[in-house]
């Protein structure tokens, strides 16, 4: 019955963000499960119960055909993982990567609670909601460091329990602006805003980082903005106790980044006379 009402993507709420997804994808990475005895069981199941089929890309079939489509298309790309000579790839002028900035990423002292609490948690437990996937993607790239897709699939790869490396290379250049879709540059995620909404993300930042766990959620994104006198009377002082944004003007950054992307993909759009994207 769960497979049969997975018709539109659940009303996200802070439990979310907890590991309760439907956890197939390491079964079906590592050989466990079929993708092609799932497809046609889910079949059987939407003709039972619903008489029908199910309604891509929020049901179980989207997500599942989504997932076989990068795999197709690493395998169709033997530069799939990487930015040089990936013919699908539109050719970013990424920023070089500052090794003290992506030590700041890799050990959560961005100072985002809400990058960081995302990153424990990926660490910790080898899993994060897709929704958190995007907003760390979107921080590594065009949302703010302005590095190339491959040091966020790299990090996913690193520490993802189901490893998937099609999947993880496929989502970080779709979610980077690179390459299948001429709308994503301006899907961004603000690494304050995205977890703001709906106070999200609060119940993440607190799990994930003790040193914010009293701090009311009216900063708790932004503790930076806090009168000193609150931060000292929950026991954390930025710069202190917790680190200070890497990224002072994060919003200027964020629309100076979409800006460059737009602007490249139209003059690669006059060039060919076409779209350079897939989707």
């Amino acid at each position: 019955m769960w497979v049969a009402s997975f018709e539109e993507r659940p009303r996200l709420t802070p439990a979310s963000l907890l590991p309760s997804s439907n956890t197939l994808t390491p079964y079906l990475d590592l050989g466990c499960l079929s993708a092609r005895r799932l497809y046609y069981e889910m079949n059987n199941l939407y003709r039972r119960l619903k008489g029908g089929q199910s309604r891509p890309p929020t049901s179980l079939h989207g997500q599942l055909v989504m997932r076989e489509y990068f795999y197709v298309a690493a395998n169709l790309n033997e530069n799939f993982d990487r930015a040089k000579g990936n013919s699908m790839c539109m050719p970013v002028p990424w920023k070089s990567v500052d090794e003290l900035s992506m030590e700041r990423v890799t050990s959560a002292t961005t100072g985002f609670p809400w990058i960081d609490a995302i990153l424990k948690q990926l660490v910790s437990e080898g899993w994060i909601h897709g929704i958190c996937k995007h907003a760390l993607i979107s921080f590594i790239t065009h949302g703010q460091l302005f590095y190339s897709w491959e040091e966020a699939a790299n990090l996913l790869e690193r520490y993802s329990l189901e490893g998937d490396i099609c999947t993880n290379n496929g989502i970080a250049m779709l979610l980077s602006g690179s390459c299948y879709s001429r709308a994503l540059p301006s899907v961004v995620h603000s690494p304050v805003l995205s977890g703001k909404h709906g106070s999200l993300g609060v119940e993440l930042i607190r799990r994930y980082i003790p040193s914010l766990k009293s701090f009311p959620e009216e900063f708790i994104f932004e503790p930076w903005l806090a009168p000193y006198d609150i931060q000292l009377a929950t026991g954390c002082v930025v710069a202190k106790d917790y680190p200070a944004p890497m990224i002072i003007h994060h919003q200027a950054s964020l629309s100076a980044n979409i800006s460059m992307l737009h602007q490249l993909i139209r003059s690669a759009q006059e060039r060919k006379g076409r779209s350079v994207h897939l989707l």
